[in-house]
């Protein structure tokens, strides 16, 4: 069984994946190289693209999502 914190950070980095609308494993690997899909949240946000800006990032780099 999982701790009340693990289940919190689970459920936030979920949140966090639905927020930038559900990117795949190329689009993650677009935006933050070969680590991206392994990275967590906030490594990501130390890469230089947070959750809030990836649309952002992924459309810069000319593979934004169609949705």
């Amino acid at each position: 069984m999982r701790s009340k914190a693990a289940r919190a950070h689970i459920a936030e980095g979920t949140r966090l994946f639905a927020l930038v609308g559900r990117p795949t494993k190329a689009q993650f690997v677009k935006v933050y190289g070969p680590q991206g899909p392994k990275m967590t949240w906030e490594q990501r946000a130390k890469a230089g693209v947070d959750a809030k800006h990836f649309q952002e990032a992924l459309k810069a780099k000319g593979g934004a999502n169609p949705t």
